[in-house]
């Protein structure tokens, strides 16, 4: 917190205050200092990295091409003024914005920052307005966030429809390193490479050009084959690392 004019007994009120606020009692007076408001400052784009990450991943996923997720839509909006079937992005477009404009905030705080003199009013003038917006963008971004989270819909037949396009390629890394264990590393990308080049080039599928070739044939049976290619045999411990994170934080929320 700021500092109040030094002395025993100012010092003493500023410790008190901040006692009572929850905050640490400043040694030297925030005059002479800029970097605490540039702290806060990062501190909120980093946190705003974490939504819009989100909020970029929703936008691009809940295009048509994709599909997987949406915005919750509300009976009576219209989406467009030329396409009214479209659920439009509205929450993720909004935390988008805001913190690629909260990001500036900071670029100029690191300009004025080494501004000399602790009574340059220059340097107050931007880091008082910058102080204000970021906290505006910030409370923007959170908002959107807590609702997109909350009310985020997710089309799971979609997500399954989207990884099999590939009909197996995807999992090609699966399969390269369970015959790694038999032919060794080298022998066995190259054979993995040479198959897969083969199921993009000819238009076969990835199932049928394993259960074809003799290498893959002596060491696989038709359904470890099936099994090293179904995506759900591949995304390791993703949802109990989701899960266990979601407990934390609503058992933080609710201790």
């Amino acid at each position: 917190m700021p500092s109040t004019p030094r002395g025993k007994p100012a010092g003493r009120v500023q410790d008190s205050v901040a006692q009572q606020l929850g905050m640490h009692s400043m040694a030297i007076p925030s005059r002479n200092s800029r970097v605490y408001r540039m702290e806060y400052i990062n501190n909120l784009c980093l946190l705003a990295t974490t939504f819009h990450k989100i909020a970029e991943e929703v936008y691009q996923t809940s295009g048509e091409e994709f599909g997987e997720v949406s915005e919750a839509f509300t009976k009576g909006t219209v989406g467009s003024s030329t396409m009214p079937q479209k659920v439009n992005p509205k929450l993720a477009k909004g935390i988008i914005a805001n913190a690629q404009k909260l990001y500036s905030v900071l670029t100029s705080c690191l300009y004025v920052s080494p501004r000399p003199f602790e009574a340059d009013s220059s340097a107050y003038f931007i880091f008082d307005a910058n102080i204000q917006e970021s906290m505006e963008c910030i409370a923007e971004i959170v908002m959107r966030a807590e609702e997109l989270t909350r009310t985020l819909v997710i089309n799971r037949e979609r997500m399954l429809h989207n990884v099999q396009l590939t009909h197996g390629l995807i999992n090609s890394e699966k399969i390269m390193m369970h015959l790694v264990a038999k032919l060794g590393k080298d022998a066995a990308h190259e054979r993995v490479y040479q198959l897969a080049m083969r199921s993009t080039h000819e238009g076969i599928p990835y199932a049928e050009v394993l259960r074809h070739d003799p290498v893959i044939r002596q060491n696989f049976s038709d359904s470890e084959i099936d099994a090293l290619l179904d995506p759900a045999h591949y995304i390791g411990l993703c949802a109990e690392m989701a899960q266990e994170t979601a407990n934390r934080v609503m058992g933080n929320n609710h201790g």
